[in-house]
């Protein structure tokens, strides 16, 4: 039972010790590429809800609940 890290974690503490071009910082560097796309995909559908939640709930006279 070995412990997990977060994946920015695992970048931060394993990309000083990888040699620049090896498969090793390849790795890291496409977890960095994943890790950037999935916050933004994630924040983009939060901001879409928001606002589809703020357009229907919002008060006739313009006010918000």
């Amino acid at each position: 039972m070995q412990g997990l890290r977060a994946l920015a974690a695992n970048i931060a503490i394993e990309i000083p010790e990888a040699l620049r071009g090896s498969e090793h910082y390849r790795v890291l560097f496409l977890s960095a590429l994943l890790l950037l796309v999935f916050t933004f995909i994630i924040n983009s559908v939060a901001e879409l809800l928001r606002l589809r939640l703020r357009c229907r709930y919002r008060q006739p006279d313009g006010g918000v609940l």
